[in-house]
């Protein structure tokens, strides 16, 4: 995906700021399928798309969005939760009598069903914002919830 000039990637992303998270360590935005989605169409969805894989490539912190009214809910990317708590679950596991292996599922398997830090450990591959397959991802999750915006005159 190519990158937009700053003008038109901060107009295209200010109006859908309320779907936005974004993880105070490794500063990746990403798009909040629990939140109530509405692009008029599904271009509209991509347009958005692009400009968030835009902001992404930059790292922005919050303070520099803050300039150009871009807010959003910062919280811990899941990449980066597994990283910091890495070592306190691998410690865990080895207090249960468990192996330690907490992180080190290998594109997304692991024959540790019954581990109760499974969901913590596997990280999707599609999960990267910084990535062109995370927004296919998320169109998916969100697809037969994109609403038309409710127009002013009606």
């Amino acid at each position: 995906m190519p990158t937009l000039p700053d003008g038109e990637l901060f107009s295209i992303v200010r109006p859908h700021q309320h779907l936005l998270r974004g993880c105070y360590c490794c500063k990746l935005l990403w798009i909040n399928p629990n939140r109530e989605i509405h692009f008029t169409t599904e271009k509209d969805f991509w347009i958005f798309s692009k400009a968030l894989y835009s902001l992404n490539q930059r790292r922005l912190s919050a303070s520099d969005l803050a300039l150009h009214d871009i807010h959003f809910s910062s919280t811990i990317c899941p990449t980066c939760a597994q990283m910091i708590n890495g070592e306190k679950y691998r410690q865990r596991q080895i207090d249960e009598g468990n192996f330690p292996c907490f992180g080190s599922a290998c594109n997304g398997y692991c024959d540790r069903s019954d581990c109760k830090y499974r969901l913590g450990c596997i990280t999707r591959a599609d999960w990267d914002p910084s990535q062109e397959p995370y927004y296919t991802y998320v169109f998916h999750l969100i697809e037969p919830r994109i609403q038309p915006a409710q127009n002013a005159h009606s």
